[in-house]
């Protein structure tokens, strides 16, 4: 199948669980939600966690396969989810908490934000197990 495949990972990752421990499950859940609501809102499907990372897949919509160049439709749906996530992460009261977490301030100083990587694919792939 022809989709658009996205991949985004947790910054500082490993820092971070450091001081979190056994929090670390929460932090995730809280980004997870974040990711997997967006992708569903662009009509994409969240295909894989692994760990502090996340794969996910937009198809063209059939309405779209009418589209003269229906790889920017569906592209453009995957780049949405992208930056509602950025915005939504700066926005959440849940996670800028963390912020003021004793152990990450102390580890990565007073200006510790969640950060996300991103990144976005059009090609192909196998559909299926």
């Amino acid at each position: 199948i022809d989709a658009c495949y996205g991949f985004c990972d947790i910054r500082q990752f490993t820092d971070t669980t450091e001081c979190l421990e056994e929090e670390v499950m929460v932090f995730v859940n809280n980004i997870a939600d974040i990711v997997h609501n967006a992708v569903v809102q662009t009509a994409g499907a969240p295909n894989k966690n692994i760990g502090d990372a996340f794969l996910c897949v937009w198809k063209p919509q059939p309405i779209e396969l009418s589209n003269p160049n229906p790889k920017l439709t569906y592209a453009d749906r995957a780049l949405c989810a992208w930056l509602t996530v950025i915005e939504e992460i700066s926005a959440s009261p849940a996670l800028a908490r963390y912020k003021k977490h004793k152990k990450i301030k102390k580890r990565m100083g007073g200006n510790y934000q969640v950060k996300m990587g991103f990144g976005l694919h059009i090609g192909w792939a196998i559909e299926g197990a």
